[in-house]
């Protein structure tokens, strides 16, 4: 089965339930509702609340406010906000769960903070694997 538009995911889901819809398929369902179109009002007056809350009364806002040059999350949890806001991030291994999944951490920015984080991602990474070796 050619699959070459929203409607035929659905349906290809809705043929293969078992393999293919472990976590169902409400966001495809919601997503079809709506026009699709880049241009649409509704997806437009979206995108411009999502920018507004990640930037200006996010991410910039939390940095300025205590006065930080980066925003840290366990693994990547909270990777949504600066995508919205266009902003980079960078994930660092820190080791393994008792189920032996991998775990990290991830440095967030403002707007072309990327030297800024590497810097911080590789400080952190080096005492962190120091203090690895030395256990």
């Amino acid at each position: 089965m050619a699959v070459r538009s929203l409607d035929d995911v659905i349906d290809f889901h809705n043929q293969n339930e078992e393999e293919t819809l472990k976590y169902g398929q409400k966001w495809f369902l919601e997503a079809q509702k709506t026009s699709g179109l880049l241009t649409d009002p509704d997806y437009l007056k979206e995108l411009l609340d999502d920018q507004r809350l990640s930037k200006e009364e996010g991410i910039d806002y939390t940095l300025d406010e205590h006065k930080l040059e980066a925003i840290v999350f366990p693994n990547n949890i909270g990777a949504g906000i600066p995508a919205k806001a266009g902003y980079p991030s960078i994930t660092v291994p820190v080791g393994l769960t008792k189920k032996n999944e991998p775990v990290g951490i991830t440095f967030t920015g403002t707007a072309f903070s990327e030297p800024t984080l590497i810097e911080i991602a590789y400080g952190y990474e080096q005492a962190s694997q120091k203090e690895l070796r030395r256990n």
